[in-house]
């Protein structure tokens, strides 16, 4: 048995300027203690941001604090909030939207919940991004390229000689409506950099075709999805080929 409580408290002072705080206290009676980090975290701050720039009117906004990052359908980047604890990452994210193009830009550290205490960025690992959004480019669909980069100052090679990591993410996320009633969704993602002394070369793919028999939204649909990443061809070998999944 798994229960979560959160309360959010947004404040709009003027419309350009926005402040949100969301506590959470998540609970896992049922397991034997301790439980894992990813099931209970006591009462906690799980959200607190400032935002500027009016979302109704404005193309630019900027928001700095701790918060939520979603990207495309979260297959790399996402809160999951499946899960009990779920996740938050201490950010400063800049925002730009007009009529078929939204572009972000973040720097940020993830937070790791530790139950029991306040929780802290994990500093020595840094993650940082561009996303990009064009609607109707291609009629019906909309066409996002992003890249990623993961940091972390202590990683280890395939064969344990210590250094640092540098994780490069490059990826298009194509979806949209087809003829007869179908739709599409499709992810490419390309990895390189090194970790230690290994060079990293991996990549993963997911593609998906969709079919509405009816017109009427709220009837079946029918789908299909092919889901693959790279593993790894040999131990020891100074290259790493198993495909990151992010966050």
């Amino acid at each position: 048995y798994l229960h979560r409580l959160r309360l959010n408290l947004g404040v709009e002072p003027r419309r350009w300027l926005k402040f949100f705080f969301q506590v959470q206290d998540s609970r896992a009676p049922g397991y034997r203690k301790p439980a894992p980090s990813s099931a209970a975290n006591s009462l906690d701050l799980r959200q607190g941001y400032l935002e500027l720039g009016d979302s109704d009117t404005g193309s630019w906004r900027l928001r700095a604090g701790r918060q939520e990052l979603s990207f495309g359908d979260e297959r790399l980047v996402g809160p999951s909030n499946w899960g009990n604890v779920a996740r938050t990452f201490d950010a400063a994210k800049l925002s730009y939207s007009r009529t078929g193009v939204d572009l972000s830009w973040f720097a940020s550290a993830i937070v790791e919940p530790v139950n029991g205490r306040f929780d802290h960025p994990q500093t020595r690992n840094k993650f940082y991004g561009f996303y990009s959004s064009f609607r109707d480019v291609i009629e019906g669909s909309d066409i996002q390229p992003y890249f990623f980069w993961k940091t972390e100052l202590r990683a280890r090679d395939e064969n344990s000689r210590l250094g640092d990591l540098d994780l490069y993410t490059y990826g298009l996320r194509a979806a949209g409506k087809l003829p007869r009633r179908f739709d599409y969704g499709l992810e490419i993602a390309f990895q390189s950099g090194h970790a230690a002394a290994d060079s990293i070369r991996a990549w993963a793919g997911h593609w998906a075709l969709g079919y509405s028999p009816w017109k009427d939204k709220r009837a079946p649909r029918l789908a299909g999805e092919y889901n693959y990443a790279s593993g790894d061809k040999g131990p020891g070998d100074g290259r790493r080929g198993t495909f990151d999944q992010l966050f």
